[in-house]
């Protein structure tokens, strides 16, 4: 894992430990999710620009959608990778979408996340992005690992 990835973790974790106790907001819940995006687009990155050293990829792309396909045909035999992916662009949309909140200053705060007809499609409590968090971290450590395991292509 990159140093900056293991800092936006470590501000995840903060937000989870420290400001979510206090402060029991949505606004801190969509910053935590915000780190974690951030923390998976880092990883992503560093992970391409890995594999471009070794010979795997000639170029990375700009936009994040086409870094995960990146990615995606990089590791194509690993589910992990596939449910990183789906996790990522999940977060991201619930994070763009319209909000509604229940319980906002009390232990149980949540955050509904609205689809363009106003029907819930997540919410978001301190338990669940607890949750993704330690997914996060895990499949952050998971590509870390794997992508040590690419061996430098022989040029032809």
């Amino acid at each position: 894992m990159t140093q900056v990835a293991k800092e936006e973790l470590k501000r995840a974790d903060h937000l989870i430990h420290i400001s979510l106790k206090y402060t029991r907001t949505i606004d801190v819940l969509l910053s935590i999710l915000q780190r974690l995006v951030s923390a998976m687009e880092v990883e992503i990155k560093d992970v391409l620009e890995e594999a471009k050293e070794k010979g795997y990829l000639k170029e990375i792309q700009p936009s994040p959608k086409l870094r995960t396909e990146q990615i995606r045909k990089l590791f194509k035999n690993s589910e992990e990778i596939s449910n990183l992916i789906s996790f990522y662009f999940f977060l991201r949309t619930v994070i763009k979408a319209e909000h509604a909140k229940k319980e906002e200053f009390r232990k149980n705060v949540t955050l509904f996340a609205l689809d363009e007809q106003g029907t819930e499609f997540a919410a978001v409590t301190s338990e669940t992005v607890k949750e993704y968090y330690k997914k996060v971290d895990d499949l952050i450590n998971y590509m870390d690992e794997f992508s040590l395991t690419l061996k430098p292509k022989r040029k032809k």
